[in-house]
């Protein structure tokens, strides 16, 4: 056999041994992640504050399905919590006109003196 076939059959053998290493380290990250998931899962229902019977109602409803979750993405959630900007006129400090907070001004009664 010639030098450059049995050098390719070490550097297969060694490395179907990092593949299967690979493999087991894979599965083991794995296994941690679904241990480290149920824990998480089992600290979350232990912080409700209810009664044993509500969750396990509520736990019931969940698997039955009768309970549904509306997810909410994190960017939903900043954007309906953040306070709108104020909107200023380049180089002023007017407002742009067209802004909610312009609107409002414009809208909003002015005693005038007579």
């Amino acid at each position: 056999m010639s030098k450059k076939l049995s050098r390719y059959i070490v550097e297969i053998e060694k490395t179907e041994k990092k593949i299967e290493e690979l493999k087991e380290h894979l599965s083991n990250l794995r296994r941690k992640q679904k241990l480290d998931e149920d824990l998480e899962i089992v600290r979350s229902i232990r912080d409700i504050k209810m009664s044993s019977r509500e969750l396990a109602d509520i736990l019931d409803g969940i698997q039955n399905g009768s309970i549904a979750f509306q997810s909410v993405s994190s960017l939903e959630a900043q954007e309906e919590f953040q306070p709108e900007e104020e909107i200023l006129e380049p180089g002023t400090d007017e407002k742009i006109s067209g802004s909610p907070e312009a609107e409002m001004e414009e809208e909003t009664p002015v005693d005038s003196q007579e």
